[in-house]
């Protein structure tokens, strides 16, 4: 296996006086080599950017996590979002692509843009013990990238890649006995 490339991660807390605070986050990771794919020479190929059968599930080049979160007295208000760069699709394995190109010499594979999904989340923490958050992923109803890998995929989705879930809503309730 063949990997480099950087993370990164980025937090502010700022004190908004008698509103709270106010939290921001960004974490990234930037992939420059993905070499996991073994060739008959030994060599690898940089699997950065694309799905195949080769490995399991898409690897972008680029992604990152923004958030924001507004704390004040018992309630805490976040927003999120989420992106990650598009690529290029394989249509299956290295052989089915290498037959499909030779024998109708087509364009080159299909390519997908950038996935984003934002998200919001209001949580209570004012009763004693008890904790309630209700949130929504995936706001504005995303659509998932069908890609068409096969084997690894369940309904032609990704899931290292993308929520086919699309966007819901859920609720959450923490007690604490001791």
């Amino acid at each position: 296996m063949n990997l480099a490339g950087w993370d990164f991660d980025l937090r502010w807390n700022f004190p908004a006086g008698d509103y709270g605070k106010v939290l921001l986050g960004w974490t990234g990771d930037l992939r420059s080599r993905n070499g996991t794919a073994r060739n008959p020479d030994g060599s690898t190929t940089n699997n950065i950017g694309t799905t195949s059968g080769a490995v399991l599930g898409y690897i972008p080049r680029f992604k990152h996590l923004t958030t924001a979160t507004w704390l004040t007295g018992p309630w805490a208000f976040s927003g999120q979002y989420n992106w990650q760069s598009g690529g290029t699709d394989i249509c299956g394995n290295l052989i089915q692509d290498e037959v499909r190109a030779t024998a109708r010499r087509e364009r080159a594979p299909p390519t997908f843009g950038a996935y984003e999904t934002f998200g919001v989340q209001v949580a209570y923490t004012g009763i004693k013990n008890l904790g309630l958050t209700l949130g929504v992923r995936s706001l504005f109803n995303a659509p998932p990238y069908v890609n068409g890998a096969g084997g690894a995929f369940q309904g032609g989705y990704d899931p290292t890649y993308v929520d086919p879930r699309g966007r819901f809503a859920y609720f959450k309730v923490n007690y604490k006995f001791f």
